[in-house]
């Protein structure tokens, strides 16, 4: 969802996902670009799961 969002923007990322298999605890990370990054918070910042 959130890629889709960033796609839509013309923003490329990546989803790392950092969660145990079996527990589901730990991040899930979005990966952009450094000069994209202030833009891509900006359009995250009120996205939600």
């Amino acid at each position: 969802m959130a890629q889709e969002l960033l796609a839509s923007n013309g923003i490329d990322s990546i989803i790392l996902n950092k969660q145990d298999s079996v527990f589901l605890v730990g991040d899930i990370e979005v990966l952009v670009r450094h000069e994209l990054l202030i833009r891509a918070k900006h359009l995250l910042k009120d996205f939600e799961v």
